[in-house]
Formats: C-alpha cells, sequence, structure tokens
C-alpha cells in the first residue's frame, strides 16, 4: 500500500510541475495520470476497510494535490472524488476527513464541469448543503459550493432545490456569524447565482431580501465596498422576482430597500474607489436598486399600503430637498408611481408642496443633469393633469424655469419632456395661458420685451430635429404622422379666426407655402391650385365683398368651429374642413380689404367649394 509520502511525491512529479508545458486537458495525459491514481485510491480503499487512522493523512495529501489542475479530471476519472465524496455525507467520521474531503470535492469541480456533472448525476449536493450545518466545516464547505456552481446551471438548479437558499439565510441570521464573516461574500455570491432560476422563487427564505438588506447595513458590511455591494446585489437579484416584491410591497420592509439604495450614494464614492471591480459593481448595484425601487412603488397596491404621510413616502418627499441628484431622481420616480390618481396628485401638490423644490431644481442654471431633470418633469407631468393643481403649478413657466429647458439642446428627451410639461400646464387653464403670452419684461428697452415663452416654444420647434418635440410645440397643421392632433390644430386656428389679432396673426402665416398647401388639402382633399394663391400676380378686379358672395341664396349652412370627437375618426376629415372653411370665411369677412387682390379671389373660391362640399357631405347623411 502506498504510502501518504509516496502519494504526495507522485501528486508533485506526475503534475503540472513534472511537465511544463503540457497540455493537462489532453486526452494522452489524462489517461496516464489516471492510471497513475489507480494505487493511491487502492490504498485509500485499504485504509479505509481498515478503519486506519492513516485516511486522514491521505486524505490530506490528496487534498494538497488537488490544488494542481492536471489532477482535477484524472482524479474523476479514477474515482478519487467519488470515493471521498460520500465522505461529506456521513456522520461519526473525524472533522480531519470531513475537511479533507470537502478540499479534494471543491478543487475537482473548480472550472471542471465533467467533475460538476458527477457530483450532480450523483445527488451528492444534498450531502454537501447539509455539512453547512456543522459551522466549523463553513469555510470549506461555502467555497466547495460556489467552485461546484459557478458557471454550471445544472448544480445552480440541484442546489435550489436542495434549500441552500435556507440554509444560507439562516446562517447569516446566527448569533455566531461573526466566526465565518470573512465567508460572507461567498455567501452572497451563492445566493445571487440561485436567484435566476425560477425554481428558486418557491423555495427560498420568504424573509431572504429584508435579511440580507439589514445585514448589509450593519458593520462591518456597511463600511467595506464590497461586503455591502455583495448582500445589496443579491438582495437586488432577489427581488427581481414576483412574490418578493410582493412581499415587500406587503410588509414592512421597504424602507431597507431605500436606506440601501441611499447608503449605495452617500457611503461609497466611485471616484475614491481603486478597485475597477468593485466600482463596476457599485455602479450595477444602483442600477439594480432603482430598478427596483421602480417596480415595487409601481405596483397597485403600493399607494394603498403606503399612504401619503406614511414612513415611505415622507422618506420619498425629504429626499427631493437633498443636494443628491441620484435620490431626487429616485424619489420623483417613486412618487411619480403613487400619483397616478387625481386624489394623490392634488394632495402631492396642495398640501405636501411636493413641486416646490423641482421649481427650484428646474431654475437651476447649475443643473444640467439628464436624469434628474427627466424625472423631474415626468413627476410634474403626473402632478399637471388635475384641473386645481395647474394654476399652483404656473412657476414652472417662469422663463428661468422649464423655458429654460427648451435650450437644452444637446437633452432632446428632457426637450420633449419640457414641452409636454407645459402643455399639460396650459390645457383648459386661461391663467396660465396668460402667463406664456405675457412679455418677458415690461422694460421697453429690453431685447425681452418683445418676447414671451410663447417665442420659447416656437423657437424649440424651430431648431428641435424630433419630431415628437416638434409636435408638441407648434400642434403644426402640416403633421401628417399624427392626424387627430392637426385637426385640434385646425379647431384652435377657426377659433382664434373669430377675434382680429387671431385673424391678422392667420394672416401672416398664410403667406408661406406649406401652411396654403395644408389649407387646400384640408378642404379639398388636394394641394393642387395652392400654389397659385402664394404666387402674388399683379392687378386683378376686386370680387364683391365675402358676406355678398359667399352664400348668395342666404341660406346655405350655418357653420361653427368644431372640436374633433378622437373616437370619430371618420368624421374627422368633415370637422377638418369645417374649421378651415369657418377660419377663411372669418379671414375674409374682417381682413378682406388686406387681402392680395388674386389670393382674395383664390379665397373665396375656395371657401365656395369648401361649402359645397360640407352641404353635399351633410345631403348624403
Amino acid at each position: 500500500m502506498l504510502a501518504p509520502d509516496d502519494i504526495a511525491l507522485l501528486l508533485k512529479r506526475e503534475g503540472s510541475e513534472g511537465y511544463p508545458g503540457e497540455a493537462s486537458d489532453s486526452e494522452a495525459a489524462v489517461q496516464r495520470r489516471t492510471q497513475l491514481l489507480a494505487p493511491v485510491l487502492a490504498a485509500c480503499q485499504v485504509a479505509w476497510d481498515s478503519s486506519l487512522s492513516v485516511i486522514d493523512l491521505l486524505a490530506e495529501k490528496i487534498g494538497d494535490g488537488s490544488r494542481d489542475v492536471a489532477w482535477r479530471v484524472p482524479f474523476g476519472e479514477s474515482g478519487i472524488l467519488e470515493f471521498f465524496i460520500r465522505f461529506v455525507a456521513l456522520d461519526g467520521i473525524s472533522p480531519t476527513l470531513h475537511l479533507h474531503a470537502l478540499r479534494i470535492v471543491g478543487n475537482s469541480c473548480a472550472d471542471t464541469d465533467v467533475n460538476r456533472g458527477r457530483v450532480v448525476e450523483g445527488n451528492h449536493l444534498v450531502a454537501i448543503v447539509h455539512r453547512l450545518q456543522d459551522e466549523s466545516l463553513i469555510p470549506f464547505t461555502v467555497p466547495v459550493l460556489y467552485n461546484i456552481l459557478v458557471d454550471y446551471e445544472p448544480a445552480q438548479i440541484a442546489a435550489s432545490k436542495a434549500l441552500l437558499n435556507q440554509q444560507l439565510i439562516t446562517l447569516l441570521q446566527s448569533p455566531n456569524l461573526t466566526n465565518y464573516t470573512p465567508f460572507v461574500t461567498y455567501f452572497c455570491k451563492i445566493l445571487f447565482l440561485l436567484s435566476g432560476h425560477e425554481s428558486e422563487a418557491a423555495v427560498a427564505h420568504p424573509n431572504t431580501v429584508p435579511i440580507l438588506l439589514r445585514l448589509a447595513f450593519q458593520p462591518p458590511f456597511s463600511s467595506d465596498v464590497d461586503d455591502f455591494v455583495s448582500l445589496a446585489s443579491s438582495a437586488a437579484a432577489y427581488l427581481a422576482g414576483a412574490n418578493f416584491q410582493e412581499s415587500m410591497v406587503q410588509g414592512d420592509d421597504f424602507g431597507f430597500l431605500l436606506n440601501a439604495y441611499r447608503h449605495s450614494l452617500t457611503a461609497f464614492d466611485i471616484a475614491q474607489i481603486d478597485d475597477s471591480d468593485s466600482a463596476d459593481a457599485l455602479k450595477q448595484l444602483r442600477s439594480a436598486l432603482l430598478s427596483s425601487l421602480s417596480d415595487i412603488s409601481a405596483n397597485d397596491s403600493f399607494p394603498v399600503r403606503h399612504p401619503l404621510g406614511s414612513p415611505v413616502p415622507e422618506t420619498l418627499l425629504q429626499w427631493l430637498q437633498v443636494p443628491n441628484n441620484a435620490l431626487i431622481s429616485a424619489a420623483c420616480l417613486a412618487l411619480g408611481n403613487i400619483s397616478r390618481s387625481d386624489e394623490t396628485s392634488l394632495a402631492l401638490v396642495q398640501t405636501h408642496r411636493a413641486h416646490e423644490p423641482l421649481i427650484a431644481l428646474l431654475s437651476d442654471p447649475e443643473i444640467g443633469d439628464p436624469q434628474v431633470l427627466h424625472a423631474a418633469l415626468s413627476f410634474l407631468k403626473n402632478l399637471a393633469i388635475p384641473a386645481p393643481n395647474k394654476e399652483l403649478l404656473s412657476g414652472l413657466l417662469d422663463s428661468s424655469c422649464i423655458p429654460r429647458i427648451f435650450t437644452l439642446d444637446t437633452l432632446p428627451q428632457v426637450q420633449f419632456s419640457a414641452i409636454s410639461l407645459t402643455r399639460l400646464l396650459l390645457v383648459n387653464c386661461v391663467p396660465n395661458v396668460k402667463l406664456v403670452c405675457a412679455r418677458l419684461s415690461s422694460d421697453t428697452f429690453s431685447p425681452a420685451h418683445d418676447r414671451s415663452t410663447v417665442h420659447a416654444m416656437t423657437t424649440l420647434f424651430t431648431r428641435s430635429d424630433a419630431e415628437p418635440t416638434k409636435l408638441e410645440a407648434a400642434r403644426s397643421v402640416a403633421v401628417e404622422k399624427w392626424p387627430i392632433l392637426r385637426s385640434e390644430a385646425w379647431f384652435v386656428l377657426a377659433l382664434m379666426s373669430r377675434s382680429k389679432d387671431g385673424a391678422g396673426l392667420l394672416l401672416s402665416l398664410s403667406f408661406r407655402d406649406r401652411v396654403t398647401g395644408a389649407l387646400y388639402k384640408a378642404i379639398l382633399g388636394t394641394e393642387e391650385g395652392a400654389d397659385d394663391v402664394v404666387t402674388e400676380e399683379s392687378q386683378a378686379e376686386r370680387l364683391p365683398a365675402p358676406e355678398e358672395t359667399l352664400f348668395p341664396t342666404g341660406g346655405g349652412v350655418e357653420l361653427e368651429p368644431q372640436q374633433v370627437d378622437p373616437k370619430q375618426k371618420d368624421q374627422m376629415e368633415r370637422i377638418d374642413r369645417e374649421n378651415c372653411v369657418v377660419m377663411c370665411k372669418e379671414m375674409l369677412r374682417s381682413l378682406g380689404h388686406e387681402f392680395p387682390e388674386l389670393r382674395q379671389s383664390k379665397w373665396e373660391e375656395l371657401v365656395k367649394e369648401g361649402t359645397a362640399l360640407l352641404i353635399k357631405g351633410k345631403g348624403g347623411q
């Protein structure tokens, strides 16, 4: 029988050290070493069968040799792995034999799927997981489990079914945790691997997330970036599951998530972290926690379980006032999710004054972070929907606030959010409309005297390359992509034409080719003839005044501006035609004397043809 020293010498001589440059995984190398291990296995079998204490020393020498990558596959092929893995399940043997058996298993499985497969197929993971109950062996059992599970899904699934999560979470709550604190990061790595499998949700400890988050916030883990990130990242991984999210909503543990996110932002400065992997892991953690915060706060039950005035919303409202853009963004995201009802939005503005710190934020010329700007604007859009809130939010329309955002051409998504919010603030709110139309300065010598917020909006329309932004800025009558918005624009223009000032503005716009073409198309269904209107010709006889010629019978149809119903798309073309005819008729009536002669005659003809089409359409109904 080979002695322990003989085995140690053989493993060293025939291992990587004895064959420098050899490919240890080549078929010839594996076969040669597998054959050399036959007497080693025989010696171990004799020692065990004879109850010789030398088995412990044999296991130690083989455990030392197992660190050499050259012996990993041969250990599996020769039966060495199978021989020693059975000791893991045995009780009543020496701790030394347990320890070295674990070493042999762990080293043999490192980066070696063929041996990992042997462990899984032999159903040995159950025994290894069970061995976690022996806390003295945790420094060996936990790394062994990690070596078997990492990058090998069959082992991860088997470990999940073996309730590995519950064993690890129980240990993390143990009063003896300080005895194996250095291995907590391994715990977390294993939990992270388990969390990605569907089977895990049904068998994991129900308090996995709060236990991990609570531990992450405690010393010594809270002060070490790697420990904190490991614990919090594992929690975030489990929070991707719907059942854990629901548990977080219904329980009292959401505060732990808020604490973890705040700690990740305020306790560690990425710029001061030397290790690039640690810095990247912290960035990923922040993103994962924010995603969890967003998903959970979007749950329909969240506002019911955490109503305004309760600790969670109060914490979020406090975050709006801290000098930390990431916390403000997170608060806007979560509060935006819970402000989807008018009741909550009204309370956030009228009682909690949530908009005030955001007005200050948007007005700060030093703030250019797209994430916080977009988050603030998105939240404010929810707050701007209830009619009673609109005038209370009028501070957003100050030239230093939202109009400042219009100038940020490098942030098109932020511009879009800003112009969308502006539109919401103007809908059915006359005071806000007056505000955006008011001169920016009462000083007649100031360049701002002749400008208003409306000018900023139209300028944005001219500058922007983003069609949605241009659309929100101008509700352009030439837009073909969204017919309902074009119809709304014709309705507004028809209303404008009834005032002399409005008609004058429309007259100046009518000299533009695109506007005239769109007008002809809306009334006649084609742009044919529009070019003749735009081209100015010399002398032509004036036709009689429009009121004498448009409806010579005195009967005809009475036309009024019509607002289109989005649900009646088939009526949009008729309503567009009627609104455009009304607009042309009103402009001719109030400003006919200012029209060039040819233009006047063409428009009168356009009104006649449009009216005839309307009469024909009504007759066919």
